[in-house]
């Protein structure tokens, strides 16, 4: 779900787990909290209630991060270059 929320703008908070930091850089994309961590989750959603605009900035980011890293364009160019490379092994 959280790649889904980026992809449209929305800002998102999330746990701390390996798979979603190489997406997410914390402050800038999303925000990240400790897993089973109420008391974190509970001020990351505070926190963006309360400062609306950094929510704002935080989805945009977001979304260009999305745009940047899962395109199709850019996909299908990773994976042809990846090609390219065990070919030429």
């Amino acid at each position: 779900m959280p790649l889904e929320a980026l992809s449209i703008g929305l800002p998102v908070i999330a746990s701390d787990i390996p798979a979603l930091r190489e997406i997410i850089d914390d402050g800038i994309h999303g925000i990240l909290v400790p897993s089973q961590n109420p008391q974190a989750l509970a001020h990351a959603i505070i926190n963006l209630l309360d400062n609306p605009k950094h929510g704002q900035a935080l989805g945009i980011a977001g979304r260009e991060r999305i745009a940047e890293r899962f395109d199709i364009t850019v996909t299908v160019r990773q994976w042809e270059q990846l090609y390219r490379d065990v070919a030429a092994r």
